[in-house]
């Protein structure tokens, strides 16, 4: 079977990551208005300050954007021959909601969404202001252990998507483990009340 990866896909992220990008943009043009200043030689030393105080923040910022591109990026679910698999978050505060998983497609008795404030070892969130619900696609192996991998970052469609995969390939693998469509695997989530 063919690798495939999957990117995160929501308004929600993309909203964050454009925010970002905008402040950081800020932050450098303030930065770059700073070192022409300078090179003019028309500085106070309380504007030379306030420019320090922009370029500085600006630093912060553009290294902060890279250090968030980087970690959303390889934040991805990854399909393989035989397993689909995710790499472990790099966190912030300390937390991480996404501990690496690997799940063989032969190994899969259920499959099911759910929402969760815990993270994906279903260990409790310390820090209150990462406490927000995720939603995890849950897969039910036949040694009764459940490994979960974070889907809040992908929307309806990706959703749907990353489900109808995991049933073909399991499929393909001689893992019949449902009749259930994925639309309907979505569905039944999307219509029950999940426990937070």
């Amino acid at each position: 079977m063919k690798r495939k990866v999957f990117f995160r896909q929501s308004g929600l992220y993309f909203s964050f990551m454009i925010a970002l990008f905008c402040l950081t943009l800020w932050s450098f043009i303030g930065a770059v208005y700073f070192l022409i200043l300078i090179l003019k030689d028309n500085t106070t030393l309380n504007t030379t300050l306030y420019y320090t105080a922009i370029l500085l923040f600006g630093l912060l910022s553009m290294l902060f954007f890279g250090y968030e591109l980087i970690r959303n990026i390889r934040q991805v679910i990854v399909f393989d021959g035989q397993f689909v698999s995710t790499p472990e978050e790099w966190g912030v505060f300390g937390e991480k909601y996404q501990y690496k998983v690997s799940v063989k497609y032969t190994e899969i008795d259920r499959l099911y969404l759910y929402n969760s404030v815990r993270d994906s070892s279903n260990r409790p969130i310390k820090h209150r202001m990462a406490k927000l619900p995720n939603t995890y696609i849950v897969f039910c192996l036949k040694n009764s252990k459940k490994k979960r991998i974070n889907v809040l970052y992908y929307n309806e469609k990706l959703r749907i998507k990353l489900l109808e995969e995991i049933t073909d390939r399991a499929k393909i693998s001689g893992n019949v483990f449902t009749s259930r469509t994925a639309k309907e695997i979505y569905n039944e989530h999307h219509s029950s009340k999940s426990a937070f």
